[in-house]
């Protein structure tokens, strides 16, 4: 089968067809073309094409960990898989998981590719990285580069901005500018655009911060599938306000920017903390409240919530 999806001028529409693997996209393009002229008053603008021989699956995995899966290619994206997480020392913050507390590196399955978007703990968990087999190739950004490395690792691609990998001739992964994490004058992490090479697009930055241009760029793209935070964390101590995550306004920008087909909540806040700066953190906004936003603003994108620990098809 082939799924077809063609968007209005103005982004406020899809429509979606299957056709027969062996129909002749020619059909469909003659298909649109009446479409074009009897529904959208000429404001249709295209189509593309996404095979659906290409199975492609998400499984959260809880805090910022979660995996790709595009037929049978397994990709762990900032894993968290074993043992607490720790900010510094355990005094000052520790978190644990709710469902996968107890679990072994062996019972999340074999890893294909490590894709590390920050070089906080958060995202390259040293207790978890330990534990990996090194030969295992790693995508990351330089500062959780720099952790893995450190680690032994012997398969380490540094992405900047701009570059792109290609893995085993199924899945191309673009690093964009994420979010900032250090210093000023530090370059921000990574942000990733997930492509298969059937067409199908999924785009991840775990604070849902998404600068202007690189939403210029997703655009005209066509984003299938948007993987961000939509309930905001901040810590405030003694008068002083530090964000964690994108506000939930901002995120909703971000989704009548890029109108994707599918969201999948990044719930990387809903975990069991302890230590001094645990009480200090605070959230902004629920998943309902933005749910009830997105039908509120119009938006035809779908909000999924997979089961954690279980694949949820995308594709």
């Amino acid at each position: 089968m082939r799924f077809c999806s063609t968007t209005c001028s103005d982004r406020s529409l899809f429509v979606s067809l299957c056709l027969p693997q062996k129909q002749s996209i020619s059909k469909y393009t003659l298909s649109v073309s009446k479409l074009k002229k009897l529904c959208f008053k000429n404001t249709l603008i295209g189509f593309r094409c996404v095979s659906c021989d290409t199975s492609v699956s998400y499984t959260r995995l809880e805090g910022n960990s979660w995996r790709l899966q595009v037929d049978n290619l397994r990709v762990f994206v900032d894993p968290w898989l074993v043992g607490n997480l720790y900010f510094g020392h355990e005094f000052l913050f520790s978190a644990i998981k709710k469902s996968l507390k107890d679990k072994k590196l062996e019972d999340f399955g074999r890893i294909d590719l490590i894709v590390l978007s920050q070089g906080l703990p958060d995202h390259a968990h040293v207790p978890t990285l330990k534990q990996i087999d090194k030969k295992i190739p790693v995508i990351a950004s330089r500062k959780a580069a720099k952790v893995c490395l450190k680690l032994g690792f012997q398969n380490v691609q540094v992405l900047r901005h701009g570059d792109t990998f290609c893995f085993s001739n199924l899945v191309r992964v673009t690093a964009f500018e994420g979010s900032k994490v250090g210093p000023p004058y530090e370059a921000a992490e990574n942000a990733y655009l997930f492509e298969t090479l059937h067409g199908f697009r999924l785009f991840c930055e775990p604070h849902g911060n998404v600068p202007d241009k690189v939403l210029s760029e997703l655009q005209m793209k066509s984003v299938d599938t948007l993987v961000v935070p939509v309930v905001a964390a901040a810590i405030k101590w003694k008068g002083f306000e530090f964000d964690l995550t994108n506000d939930p306004e901002s995120v909703l920008d971000i989704v009548r920017r890029l109108q994707p087909h599918k969201l999948v909540p990044l719930m990387n806040s809903d975990l069991n903390t302890a230590g001094f700066f645990s009480s200090a953190i605070s959230s902004k906004g629920t998943l309902e409240a933005f749910e009830q936003s997105v039908l509120a603003s119009g938006l035809r994108t779908q909000i999924i919530k997979p089961m954690i620990g279980e694949p949820y098809s995308l594709l």
